[in-house]
């Protein structure tokens, strides 16, 4: 608890240029007189810490200081280097960011982890979206765009709150001013994004993007994959919930709006690389929507 106190009043010296000791005993909820224990823990440390009586004094760190190696052990630092290394798959600036940590540390995170948000292909706009969506958190501005649902595509306003990394995919957690609750909106599914001049006041708190078993509202399904099918298995289903059998082929239990044409689908995705073995519900709508499409694309050079 101590040692994160000492580094509190570091990093608000650092961020103010000065403080006094009531003030800061005030804001950590301590006494004034552990506030100056702690400043001779600080400048026991190695820390140059100067106190300056009278009026316009207080408590500050000596010119040119920066912060170092003397508050944070060598894992810290790796751990501290490492999450800013990894925040440059979404900006650049953190790539920066990590550089002068590093000449500050005198040291650079070991090259054992690269992340990269962006889709394959051309980034700037994912770039743009992305800035676009921080400065609406930031300045709490309502944002316009159009969105993709498996209904068509609908005109929307939203308060944007959080943009959120879940799964192989961004979203973006906001209220809806059209449906007047919470929604998450998939950023691959956005488009003529604009940042409005309307700002809105609301504190706003999303719900959890995913609440833990939502899914299990709907009925269990078990599929049977052939083995050629395994990498797309292994990617969209959870391992506890796959079975491989002795001759390769891979069962699956999960969960799924049977009757639904997305759930068709998603399952017609898999041509014939697998099986339904239950509820007969999804196989007959499968079997429908495959009749479907068969109508759609049936021409007469076709027998």
């Amino acid at each position: 608890m101590k040692s994160g106190r000492l580094f509190e009043i570091v990093y608000r010296l650092l961020a103010r240029g000065r403080c006094t000791a009531p003030e800061l005993a005030e804001e950590l909820e301590v006494s004034v007189r552990t506030i100056y224990r702690d400043i001779e823990a600080l400048c026991q440390a190695g820390v140059p810490v100067v106190t300056e009586q009278g009026q316009g004094g207080g408590i500050r760190l000596m010119e040119g200081w920066t912060l170092n190696k003397t508050l944070m052990d060598a894992n810290e630092q790796e751990q501290l280097l490492t999450a800013v290394k990894a925040l440059s798959g979404v900006q650049e600036s953190s790539d920066a960011l990590a550089h002068k940590l590093g000449a500050l540390f005198r040291r650079q995170p070991r090259d054992w982890l690269r992340v990269d948000f962006h889709y394959w292909g051309p980034i700037n706009e994912n770039d743009e979206r992305f800035e676009k969506i921080k400065t609406a958190v930031l300045e709490k501005r309502v944002l316009s765009f159009s969105y993709a649902s498996y209904n068509g595509a609908t005109e929307r306003r939203v308060k944007p709150v959080l943009l959120y990394f879940k799964g192989s995919a961004w979203y973006l957690q906001a209220f809806c001013l059209m449906r007047r609750e919470f929604r998450t909106f998939k950023i691959s599914r956005v488009s003529r994004l604009a940042l409005t001049d309307e700002h809105f006041e609301d504190d706003l708190t999303p719900p959890e993007i995913d609440p833990w078993g939502w899914h299990f509202q709907w009925p269990e399904v078990l599929l049977r994959f052939a083995p050629h099918m395994a990498y797309r298995v292994y990617d969209e289903y959870d391992e506890e919930d796959i079975q491989p059998e002795a001759d390769g082929h891979l069962l699956v239990k999960t969960h799924l709006p049977p009757e639904d044409e997305w759930s068709a689908a998603r399952i017609l995705s898999y041509g014939t690389g697998v099986e339904v073995l239950y509820p007969d519900t999804l196989r007959r709508s499968a079997a429908t929507y495959a009749l479907k499409l068969h109508k759609h694309y049936q021409t007469e050079n076709i027998t």
